[in-house]
């Protein structure tokens, strides 16, 4: 990714308003954001165009998050995930914990300021670029 070219972000929540919160967000802070409702749409997106970062909520009907985690490190080893919960549960750390033990790159709690998403975003994004650059 050139530091000209806006890197492309693919979002998964079951929540659409959740979702359409993250979009604009990614949208505002001129990342090239697309957004699904489900795990499958988005695996079919990313074979048609490359991700650089996926948001995934990681309580979901279809597809949880430790599957969509499973089904993207099996098919996209590269791409960097983010993981979301806002599930409210006493478990939900452990949860996160997990995922991050799972392969995810960061993890956030919702409900979330604006800024701690845009900043663990570039972060991530930072990171990830810097580390191809040394391949």
């Amino acid at each position: 990714m050139s530091s000209r070219q806006r890197a492309h972000i693919v979002a998964i929540d079951d929540d659409v308003e959740h979702l359409l919160y993250v979009t604009t967000l990614l949208t505002r802070a001129q990342y090239d954001c697309v957004s699904f409702t489900n795990t499958r749409s988005a695996l079919a997106h990313m074979r048609e165009r490359r991700a650089d970062l996926v948001i995934a909520d990681l309580f979901m009907p279809e597809m949880d998050g430790f599957e969509t985690l499973a089904a993207i490190r099996n098919a996209f080893p590269d791409v960097a995930v983010l993981m979301l919960s806002g599930c409210g549960r006493m478990e939900e750390d452990f949860y996160l914990e997990c995922a991050k033990h799972l392969g995810a790159v960061e993890v956030l709690k919702k409900p979330f300021e604006p800024e701690a998403l845009r900043s663990v975003v570039t972060r991530t994004l930072r990171r990830e670029q810097a580390e191809r650059r040394h391949e």
